[in-house]
């Protein structure tokens, strides 16, 4: 298995196919936008739609390096990756996910080309490219443990599973 074909596995696992952990695409599956707007008491706690507006955020930034393109509507600061414009909109939730999707599957179908050769290739920011998307992997199964941490302490996860 070449290092990319392993960072595709990955990746598959981190969104969609279920291994160790829940991957991010169940976990945001049949919420609500007022389930994905919903937040516990503190602070220091982002939602769910919080969460997926950051991770689509890194998500993109990548796919932008990945085809050596510059990114429009970048964040000064990692907070402002989290804002959502309209709580509690269905249509702009369904969106949030659709676009998720849809740059999940075109970073996987990139990925799926690449050769080992390139695995120690500079993106834009100056990280190989390898590591960040295995960065990437790490930072998409963090955030989905937020996620379902959260649809837990709302009732809206699963009991079996």
């Amino acid at each position: 298995m070449s290092k990319f074909e392993l960072l595709v596995r990955e990746m598959r696992h981190a969104y969609d196919q279920r291994d160790w952990y829940a991957p991010l695409k169940p976990a945001l599956e049949g919420l609500s936008a007022q389930q994905a707007s919903w937040r516990p008491e503190g602070d220091g706690v982002n939602t769910i739609w919080e969460t997926a507006n950051h991770l689509l955020y890194y998500k993109r930034q990548l796919l932008h390096y990945l085809k050596g393109e510059e990114m429009s509507n970048c964040a000064q600061t990692n907070n402002e990756t989290f804002k959502v414009d309209s709580p509690f909109d269905e249509e702009a939730w369904r969106q949030t996910v659709s676009q998720i999707e849809e740059v999940q599957q075109e970073l996987l179908n990139i990925v799926g080309t690449k050769n080992d050769e390139d695995f120690d290739t500079l993106l834009a920011d100056g990280d190989p490219m390898g590591n960040y998307i295995s960065s990437l992997i790490r930072h998409d199964s963090f955030h989905t443990g937020q996620i379902v941490q959260l649809r837990k302490l709302q009732g809206s996860w699963p009991s079996n599973r």
